[in-house]
C-alpha cells in the first residue's frame, strides 16, 4: 500500500511540474535588421515594430506597419502607412504623398 501511495505522489508531482498549454497573447511579428535594407511591398502588412541598424527602409504605397518604425544610421522612404511612430537617429526620412503616420515622425 505504501508503494502505491508513493507512486501516486510521484506521478502527481510530475504532473504539476510538466508545462501545460500557454495561453499568452499573440506575439507581434517584430522585424529587426542589422546592416541590411528592408522593403515592404504594396499590400504587405508587418504586424509589429520595424527596427533597422545601419540599413535603409522602404515602405511602398499600399504597405502597412502595425507598430513603430525605428532606424539608426539609415534612411527611410515612406509611402505606406505606419500606425505608430517613426524615429530615425542619424538618418533622413522622406514622407511621400501617400504616406500616413498615425504617430510622430522624428529624425535626429
Amino acid at each position: 500500500m505504501r508503494r502505491v501511495v508513493a507512486v501516486l505522489v510521484v506521478l502527481g508531482v510530475l504532473a504539476l511540474a510538466l508545462p501545460g498549454p500557454a495561453y499568452a497573447a499573440p506575439v507581434a511579428d517584430d522585424r529587426v535588421v542589422f546592416g541590411g535594407d528592408f522593403v515592404l511591398e504594396p499590400g504587405e502588412v508587418l504586424s509589429g515594430d520595424l527596427v533597422l541598424f545601419g540599413g535603409n527602409a522602404t515602405l511602398e504605397a499600399g504597405s502597412r506597419v502595425n507598430g513603430d518604425v525605428f532606424l539608426m544610421g539609415g534612411n527611410a522612404d515612406i509611402a505606406g502607412e505606419v500606425t505608430g511612430d517613426v524615429a530615425l537617429l542619424g538618418g533622413n526620412v522622406e514622407l511621400l504623398p501617400t504616406a500616413y503616420v498615425h504617430g510622430d515622425a522624428v529624425a535626429i
